[in-house]
């Protein structure tokens, strides 16, 4: 018989013998039952530990436990006839809640649906808290720092979705950002998937109330102001080509950029970085819009004609601002590319092209 039981046993034998008489502890199969109800008295009589199996199992303390229930650093608070959950605290001051599965479909639930509770956590500094309030179904935190970092490469890593109509009025709407004394700072890193992307179904309103500035890298598009029927005043294409490194066979090269839609080029240039050079000299390039204007902003020319159409410095295209000269509108999204020929491939040279472009209706 281990200590427990003998301590049991010797209270209830206390107990038997000043009360007059109660029923003794009782064991079936092993599982010690205490008599029901019964009752732990502390120093004065209204004050105590009740244990009532009649009415739900229930352990109580009777009108006010003097004293903490108090559990030892090696103690647990055991919840479900497996274990289902375990409370636990250590010398190091941590509150542990372990369920017993590992399937990840234990839940913590507090209050009930239509039956809200509060949550608030509570920081270091006087006023500071993160809280969950019930009445306005609403997440609100007065906090020094917020911070999250995601390590999942998947799609919607941070993702929020507001659901409704929601209009913007004056400053603020459905998403409202503001800062008192401080900046915004986006940085989309990553060399391939760095981009940026903003998509409005309706008006983009930008107010600078300082400079306003839009600063490009090494990309192929700058676009300028955008009109009041959502298409842009004008639009720059930049495209860059290398034979020697990306290749210099006769044929078609795709430049790898597109014009829209009723997209019309109303101004082409080029630089020459890289004087071009084939066998003889006798290859032809020419600088075309894929099906709707071929040869349309540069026509086929020898690396060796008089012009020097090829050599180092800049060069003007077909369009040159002239209403006569621009291109031939586009009838669906059309690619920018280079065509070779001549009977020679280019070793080498290396040019940027620029062409200026307005979309139609």
């Amino acid at each position: 018989m281990n200590v427990l039981k003998r301590f049991l046993i010797i209270a209830l034998l206390v107990g038997f013998l000043a009360g007059g008489g109660q029923a003794a502890m009782t064991n079936s199969a092993n599982d010690w039952r205490l008599p029901d109800p019964y009752m732990w008295s502390g120093n004065w009589s209204d004050k105590g530990l009740l244990f009532c199996r009649e009415v739900e199992d229930i352990l109580e303390g009777t009108n006010t436990i003097g004293n903490d229930l108090q559990f030892s650093d090696a103690g647990n608070v055991v919840f479900g006839t497996d274990d289902d959950w375990v409370i636990d605290s250590d010398t190091a001051k941590t509150l542990d809640f372990t369920p017993a599965t590992t399937d990840e479909t234990s839940i913590i639930n507090i209050g009930a649906n239509t039956k809200g509770a509060d949550l608030k956590l509570f920081g270091a500094t006087t006023g500071e808290y993160w809280s969950w309030d019930a009445s306005g179904d609403s997440v609100i935190g007065n906090m020094g720092n917020f911070s999250i970092t995601t390590n999942d490469a998947e799609v919607s890593q941070f993702l929020f979705s507001a659901v409704g109509a929601i209009a913007n009025s004056g400053q603020t709407g459905a998403f409202t950002f503001t800062t008192t004394d401080g900046g915004f700072y986006f940085d989309a890193n990553g060399a391939a998937n760095g981009d940026i992307a903003l998509d409005a179904a309706d008006d983009v309103t930008i107010t600078a109330g300082d400079d306003f500035s839009l600063a490009q890298g090494d990309g192929d598009n700058a676009d300028a102001s955008p009109t009041s029927d959502g298409r842009r005043l004008a639009q720059v294409l930049r495209c860059t080509y290398d034979f020697a490194v990306d290749g210099g066979a006769q044929g078609t090269i795709s430049l790898n950029q597109i014009l829209p839609d009723n997209a019309v080029v109303t101004r082409a240039y080029l630089e020459v970085l890289t004087t071009f050079t084939s066998a003889s000299d006798a290859a032809t390039v020419s600088l075309d819009i894929v099906s709707d204007d071929v040869a349309g902003l540069v026509a086929a020319i020898a690396i060796s004609d008089g012009t020097n159409p090829w050599d180092a410095g800049f060069h003007e295209c077909i369009q040159d601002g002239a209403a006569a000269n621009f291109s031939t509108k586009t009838t669906a999204e059309r690619a920018i590319q280079i065509t070779v020929a001549g009977g020679e491939d280019l070793t080498a040279g290396k040019m940027v092209i620029w062409l200026e472009y307005v979309v139609s209706d």
